[in-house]
């Protein structure tokens, strides 16, 4: 007896990837232009806003004679902090309401509501990292911030950062687009979650017995990457790539299938 079926052939997934990718990519442009214009000022906005905001916070924190810690200065604090907090308030803030607001894209056939939350969260991590990148070189060359111990540990928590704030934007989509009022508790939610993000400090300043508490949020061990990759080794930090990880891949798995009752509950 004959059958049509075949086996998903390595061709066909070589296929299927380089579609998404075409789709991601002509998400991201769509959205930077959506953002900055179309012009080649515009785009420079997708780092140049970033820039500007982390410059001026740094230059705010030294005016104001905010005090350096013992064996970490004002302008690397600042510059690792708020590059790390942009990232994580501007991806969740575009996740609420993320599906009817995009309704009108989700008629083309390739295009899904993950792909725009990727395309958003691929968006950020590429403007953020560039802004800091072009702060941190003059500002290292000039004596203002210490060589970079290990780039990559750098990036990585960068990159778990915008996955987590991915992860968790996929159930701020799935549970704005359930419950109209949920989208007014975010931006309060989004401020409480400050004194647990590490950005005002670091874990090993705090009392011991606090220590092992506050390393249970991913966003300190997030952003203790960050900083544990730029500052000198003399500082200690304690991010675990594993821990956030293991955050990252669970909230992935509880927010997809949520988008997805949320898309076809808004469609009933």
């Amino acid at each position: 007896m004959r059958t049509d079926s075949r086996l998903f052939t390595a061709e066909d997934f070589l296929g299927a990837l380089r579609v998404q990718v075409r789709v991601l990519y002509a998400l991201m442009i769509r959205e930077a232009m959506s953002r900055y214009g179309h012009t080649d000022l515009g785009f420079f906005w997708l780092m140049g806003d970033q820039l500007i905001l982390t410059g001026g916070v740094m230059i705010m924190w030294s005016i104001t004679g905010a005090e350096n810690h013992a064996d970490v200065g004002v302008v690397p604090m600042a510059l690792t902090g708020y590059a790390f907090v942009q990232m994580w308030r501007h991806i969740i803030s575009h996740s609420v309401h993320a599906i009817r607001h995009n309704s009108h894209l989700l008629y083309h056939q390739h295009v899904k509501v993950l792909d725009l939350l990727v395309a958003n969260s691929l968006l950020e991590l590429v403007g953020i990292v560039s802004a800091f990148l072009i702060a941190y070189v003059p500002l290292a060359l000039y004596g203002a911030l210490p060589p970079a111990r290990d780039p990559l540990l750098t990036f990585g928590g960068f990159v778990l950062t915008a996955w987590f704030s991915f992860s968790f934007g996929l159930v701020i989509a799935a549970i704005t687009e359930l419950n109209e009022a949920a989208a007014r508790f975010v931006p309060p939610i989004l401020y409480i979650t400050l004194p647990f993000t590490g950005l005002f400090y670091l874990v090993y300043w705090l009392p011991d017995q606090y220590q092992a508490i506050i390393l249970w949020s991913p966003l300190v061990n997030c952003i203790e990457m960050i900083r544990g990759g730029l500052f000198p080794d003399y500082v200690t930090t304690y991010g675990s790539p594993l821990y956030a990880a293991i955050w990252c891949i669970g909230l992935t798995a509880i927010g997809i299938p949520l988008v997805q009752y949320a898309q076809k509950y808004s469609h009933h």
